[in-house]
């Protein structure tokens, strides 16, 4: 006879299990919410915008089997709804990330996948994922990379863009963008705290140089002989 503590967890479990099957099929109408609520791809960050969007960015491993497959699928899926799902996949570690890249590769490779969803994959924008470029001489990332660049079909623009990610220039020049534009965004904060920290050291010198004038001069006038009436 099983307890009731069995029967919580066999119940939980179930609800679980179900919960997850409930999630295959679902990613390609997510993505066409999105693409309603999103009608303009002018800028990515507006993707998180749309609730539809972020129900897949949070949760990518619920989705990679379904992403892998649409991705790489020639019918029914537009290029922009596939750029979509690149972008909500940007949340996924450094190995299923990887694994997914992996299938991409082998997909353009085999003419199932455009090179610009492709592109997008292995040079995701920066404030989205830093991943790639920190990686850059990772054993698995420049061996997928190198598959790449070694394809003739590729454009030299992507051919170029792939160097520079191999080398590190790109995330060299990334990283002095991101300290610039963090500045640029907190020169006001900075500038209020170096005014205030000179008026308070202007306010402080000026204080300390008249009390030592204040302390010589008393010196002066203790030291100086009294004359007698």
């Amino acid at each position: 006879m099983k307890t009731k503590k069995q029967i919580f967890i066999l119940t939980f479990l179930l609800l679980f299990i179900n919960s997850l099957s409930a999630m295959e099929g679902e990613l390609l109408p997510l993505v066409i919410e999105t693409e309603k609520d999103v009608s303009v791809l002018v800028k990515y960050d507006f993707l998180k915008s749309s609730e539809s969007f972020l129900k897949f960015y949070d949760n990518p491993n619920l989705f990679i089997s379904e992403a892998k497959e649409l991705l790489l699928t020639e019918k029914n899926v537009t290029i922009d709804q596939k750029v979509i799902i690149v972008m909500g996949m940007q949340k996924l570690e450094k190995k299923e990330y990887f694994f997914l890249l992996r299938e991409m590769i082998n997909g353009y490779e085999k003419g199932r996948i455009q090179e610009k969803v492709l592109k997008l994959m292995m040079l995701p924008p920066s404030e989205w994922n830093m991943l790639i470029y920190k990686n850059y001489d990772d054993k698995e990332e420049v061996e997928l990379f190198n598959i790449i660049k070694n394809n003739r079909s590729i454009s030299e623009e992507f051919r170029e863009s792939i160097d520079d990610v191999l080398s590190g220039d790109e995330l060299f020049k990334l990283r002095k963008i991101h300290i610039f534009k963090w500045l640029e965004k907190n020169l006001f904060t900075y500038f209020i705290i170096i005014a205030v920290s000179l008026c308070i050291f202007l306010y402080l010198s000026i204080y300390f140089s008249l009390k030592k004038k204040n302390e010589k001069d008393n010196k002066v006038k203790d030291s100086s002989p009294k004359t007698n009436p």
